[in-house]
């Protein structure tokens, strides 16, 4: 059996974009157990994420105008 690394997530911040009651309780929980500080923000990302670890979102409801920059389509292969 090969070893499993785990790095140490304490102290690292992650950013949740999504609607408040979208289902989000059940990872910001798993997130939280990791070690992660979890910040839940909607609908717009403030400027202090740029800071974060991981920034993570929900893309059935999220909109181009979340994100700076213009909008880019997905690549299908």
């Amino acid at each position: 059996m090969s070893k499993i690394r785990t790095e140490n997530l304490a102290q690292a911040c992650a950013y949740i974009l999504q609607p408040p009651l979208a289902g989000g309780q059940g990872l910001t929980r798993q997130l939280e157990i990791i070690g992660l500080r979890v910040v839940e923000v909607w609908p717009e990302l403030p400027i202090e994420a740029i800071s974060a670890d991981f920034v993570l979102y929900d893309v059935d409801q999220g909109h181009d105008a979340q994100f700076p920059g213009p909008p880019v389509k997905a690549r299908c292969r």
